[in-house]
């Protein structure tokens, strides 16, 4: 008998693709999610979007882990993050495992995230998780990924690479996601009389009440741990006010000004090097380049500046003092549009790290007035 046979769920996540974040807009001619889906249920259509075949895909996720263009109905990447701190915050160690590996009728603990598929998560994400200090491990047995029918295969490979890529761009913290061999269990009522626990919490809620009143619950539950998480989550809310610098409205632009998209994986790598700037040198990335002598602002494509509009993130802006071309690191996800756009053949797509990303961020005395 297959390990999940019998065993009853909620209703699943509905996948759905979000054009915003997919670079085939830009017409960038990219197939990354066709290639990842396990199940082959993604297509590109006839008008040249991704589509989902309802009827094969499993909702493994996957292609969530691949690119910014899918998210899910119930629980999309930004609110997985939430849910994780808030076990890390109670000071358990996060277990993150898969539909597969949960035993019929086994109802895990709360600490326990239960994902369809482990390599729904991407790197940058792993990424930030060990730099916000979250300590994680992983439950997985490899030969259920073999015969799995949600994401055959190709489930168990990609989420160990994802892991490794994260801990060498943070192998200067102490921080390291584990392995585990043993899944908690959610305990069981043993009084008979009370087996929902009513009045155990009844008088927990009675002795909260009363170290409110009398201050206890304050010191209680000020620990490092929350205190920190507090202080990140206040540097993430400056680093997006502070996003785009001098961005004065763009008077050279047919709409007056340029539509910027915060790509959610560089958002991720954003708030990776604010709570760990070390791991910038390791952190590889692709940014956009602009030979200001090759351009002509405008000239050579009629003044409607191309690489301008075809830019799917806004990373690329016209000065208007200056009426050059200049690109924002912050926005820039190193698609190449740029590149096929510009008939002076001025834009270069080059390889680089996340350390020119730091000057662009808030620094501690920024952080202490916010």
């Amino acid at each position: 008998m297959k390990r999940n046979e019998g065993r009853t769920h909620t209703a699943p996540d509905r996948l759905i693709f979000l054009k915003d974040y997919c670079i085939r807009g830009a017409q960038v001619d990219c197939n990354r999610c066709t290639h990842a889906c396990p199940v082959a249920a993604i297509e590109i259509g006839d008008d040249g979007w991704p589509s989902i075949d309802r009827d094969r895909c499993t909702k493994c996720g996957i292609c969530l882990g691949i690119c910014d263009a899918f998210s899910a109905t119930k629980r999309n990447l930004e609110a997985l993050h939430q849910h994780i701190q808030r076990i890390a915050v109670t000071g358990e160690r996060v277990i993150i495992t898969c539909r597969e590996n949960i035993p019929p009728k086994f109802i895990p603990d709360d600490n326990v995230v239960v994902l369809p598929c482990i390599s729904c998560i991407p790197p940058e994400m792993w990424s930030l998780f060990l730099a916000e200090n979250i300590h994680m491990s992983i439950y997985c047995d490899l030969s259920y990924c073999d015969d799995c029918d949600r994401a055959p295969v190709l489930g168990g490979m990609l989420f160990p690479r994802s892991i490794q890529i994260a801990q060498e761009r943070n192998e200067d913290t102490d921080n390291v996601i584990r392995t585990v061999n043993e899944l908690p269990e959610k305990p069981r009522p043993t009084s008979a009389e009370d087996p929902l626990g009513r009045r155990q919490a009844f008088d927990n809620l009675i002795g909260d009440f009363s170290q409110i009143a009398s201050g206890k619950r304050r010191l209680k539950n000020s620990t490092t741990l929350q205190d920190v998480y507090i202080k990140r989550h206040r540097k993430a809310a400056v680093a997006q006010l502070h996003l785009i610098k001098n961005d004065d409205v763009n008077a050279l632009m047919p709409h007056g000004t340029t539509h910027h998209v915060l790509f959610p994986r560089k958002k991720m790598v954003i708030e990776t090097l604010m709570n760990n700037p070390e791991s910038s040198e390791k952190t590889a990335m692709a940014l956009s380049r602009t030979d200001q002598e090759l351009c002509d602002s405008g000239q050579g494509c009629n003044s409607t500046y191309a690489c301008v509009h075809r830019c799917p993130s806004g990373a690329r802006s016209v000065s208007v003092s200056e009426k050059t071309v200049d690109t924002s690191p912050l926005l820039c996800i190193g698609c190449g549009a740029c590149e096929q756009a510009c008939p002076e053949d001025a834009c270069v797509v080059e390889e680089t790290t996340a350390e020119e990303l730091l000057s662009y961020l808030p620094g501690p005395q920024e952080d202490e007035k916010a």
